[in-house]
């Protein structure tokens, strides 16, 4: 009875420099021992996600109901329905020479162009927001490493050689074909549940959880009793059985006693008789 309308998609990345380690021996000793200061540098592999986020509209009749920023942990509830986003996949688009028809593939699968004897490959193209180490906020422009596939002669082996570098919309030559990256289309990965008797499981579990508590923590009391009488003298015999840290099996057989006794006639004191003169 409704639909989901993708208005936007934002991955977002953050900077993370990671040590660039010397490869000179005497260099590394120099910073293990900290007369060398160790240098950090950031490239474009030194940007690590940070979030996905998905604007959705939900639909029904033509019309929008609700709207909601999905997260990675933050689902969309909506009729029963609960829609996850575990990920996204990535589109990219490739102009041979000028020809308007574009090809698409994904990112690190072969890609056979006209012209070309070997399959090319690219590699994923980092597109969205980045969160850089200064506080700034900057948005990537998509770049992708174009990769020819080479085979050996002994093993038959796939292996790729890079060919260049290439940002949106420049372009690269491999055997004399023109490759421009034309897009890059990031589509969110979405899973969903349709379970309307959740929060009945919920208050179940909540009400399981809370008579567990109840019998662990509270007192619980099992009492066996049995009426002797012997020489006109009635005795009462008591078994507690108890469960439960709040359980006192002394203390209700103290309070019994006191309840039993309460009303017993004690004898009172002997006074001396006063004599009177006859």
């Amino acid at each position: 009875g409704f639909s989901l309308l993708l208005v936007d998609f934002i991955p977002e990345y953050t900077q993370s420099p990671h040590l660039d380690y010397p490869k000179n021996k005497l260099s590394r000793l120099a910073v293990g021992l900290g007369w060398k200061t160790p240098y950090y540098r950031t490239d474009d592999q030194s940007m690590s996600p940070r979030a996905w986020q998905s604007k959705i509209k939900v639909m029904k009749g033509g019309l929008p109901v609700y709207e909601k920023a999905v997260d990675v942990n933050d689902p969309l509830r909506y009729g029963g329905y609960t829609f996850y986003q575990e990920g996204y996949e990535q589109t990219l688009k490739i102009q041979i020479d000028d020809n308007p028809i574009l090809l698409e593939t994904g990112s690190d699968e072969d890609l056979f162009v006209p012209g070309l004897d070997a399959a090319i490959k690219l590699s994923p193209a980092n597109d969205g927001i980045l969160h850089r180490l200064d506080g700034g906020v900057e948005d990537i422009k998509p770049a992708t490493v174009i990769k020819r596939e080479i085979r050996t002669v002994d093993s038959g082996e796939k292996k790729y050689e890079v060919v260049g570098k290439i940002e949106l919309g420049e372009s690269v030559f491999v055997d004399g074909r023109r490759l421009t990256l034309a897009g890059v289309v990031d589509s969110p990965i979405f899973s969903y549940r349709y379970d309307p008797g959740v929060k009945i499981l919920w208050w179940a579990g909540i009400a399981v959880l809370s008579a567990m508590c109840l019998r662990f923590f509270a007192g619980w009391y099992l009492v066996a009793y049995r009426l002797c009488e012997k020489d006109g003298i009635v005795s009462l015999e008591l078994n507690i059985s108890t469960r439960g840290l709040g359980a006192n099996g002394s203390r209700l057989a103290k309070r019994v006693e006191s309840l039993l006794t309460r009303n017993d006639i004690l004898p009172s004191p002997l006074h001396p008789s006063i004599e009177r003169p006859q």
